[in-house]
C-alpha cells in the first residue's frame, strides 16, 4: 500500500461551517433593511437558483454594502486537523478573498497547515485547473508525492479534474 504524505481541504463548508455564516448574514440583511428574515432567506434562496450569489444580489439590491462575513469552524476542525497534522502534511485550496492566511492563523488552526492556496491571492479560482498547477509548483515535485484530497459537497467534479490533471503529471 502506498503511503499518502498530504491531505488537501476546501475552506468553505469544509472546515468552516458557511451555513451559520450565511444564515448570520440573512439576519444582518433583514435588520438592516427591517425585513423579516423569512422574507430575505427566500429572495436568496430564489437567486442561488438562478446561479446568482444571493447573498450579495441582495445587499446589492438594498442598497447595502458588504457585511460582515462570520466564518465559524466546524466543532470538531480543530481536534481533526491537530490528529491528522501528526501523520500528515495538510493542505488548503481554496477560493477565498485576500487574507485567508490571516484568518486561518486567527481561527487558531494554521499551525497545523503547511501550505496555503487561496484563489485570491493567486488570482485564479476553482475548478480552474491552473490553480492546480500553482500547487504543483508551489513545492516543487508534487508529482512524486501521494496525495488525498479532502473536500465535501460541492467538489465532486472538482476531484476529478484534479484526478485527470495530476496523472498528466505523473
Amino acid at each position: 500500500m502506498e503511503c499518502i504524505e498530504w491531505l488537501f481541504f476546501d475552506v468553505g463548508s469544509t472546515l468552516m461551517n458557511e451555513e451559520k455564516a450565511y444564515l448570520h448574514r440573512f439576519h444582518d440583511v433583514a435588520d438592516a433593511v427591517n425585513e423579516t428574515f423569512e422574507k430575505i432567506y427566500d429572495m436568496a434562496i430564489t437567486l442561488y437558483k438562478e446561479n446568482k450569489k444571493g447573498d450579495l444580489e441582495i445587499m446589492r439590491l438594498y442598497g447595502l454594502s458588504k457585511l460582515k462575513w462570520y466564518e465559524v469552524l466546524y466543532a470538531d476542525t480543530f481536534e481533526v486537523l491537530d490528529e491528522l497534522s501528526k501523520k500528515y502534511k495538510i493542505g488548503v485550496i481554496a477560493n477565498q478573498s485576500l487574507g485567508a492566511v490571516q484568518r486561518l492563523e486567527q481561527k487558531g488552526i494554521l499551525k497545523f497547515i503547511d501550505l496555503v492556496i487561496a484563489s485570491a491571492e493567486e488570482g485564479v479560482s476553482k475548478p480552474d485547473k491552473r490553480i492546480l498547477k500553482i500547487l504543483y509548483y508551489a513545492k516543487g515535485h508534487f508529482h512524486s508525492v501521494k496525495m488525498s484530497f479532502c473536500a465535501y459537497h460541492y467538489l465532486k467534479s472538482f476531484i476529478l479534474d484534479i484526478a485527470n490533471l495530476f496523472s498528466a503529471y505523473l
